[in-house]
């Protein structure tokens, strides 16, 4: 049996040092608006009413990001490197169970 664990060791503690230096884990950033044509019609009645502030305001906190990014790095290693991506180069589709 072998055990796995969530806790950050060696390369991922030296990624997530290097990106926390360009701001604090906590924080939330922007995301791109989604790709989707179709907005669900209680997304968009929701948006019109000003209960929410629509689609283009999607947000994740850095340390989310962080997790993102070092996931597509470990599933696409080593022909891709994510490292360097942006916040507003992802964006938080709506689900299409609607």
């Amino acid at each position: 049996i072998e055990s796995y664990s969530c806790k950050m060791a060696g390369d991922d503690k030296h990624m997530f040092k290097q990106f926390c230096q360009e701001g604090q884990p906590h924080v939330l950033e922007a995301l791109s608006p989604p790709q989707t044509t179709g907005i669900s019609p209680s997304r968009l009645s929701k948006s019109q009413s000003g209960d929410e502030e629509g689609p283009l305001s999607d947000k994740c906190s850095r340390k989310t990001l962080f997790y993102l990014i070092a996931t597509l790095n470990e599933s696409f290693r080593p022909d891709y490197d994510f490292s360097a991506a942006k916040s507003h180069e992802f964006s938080r589709e709506p689900s299409l169970n609607w």
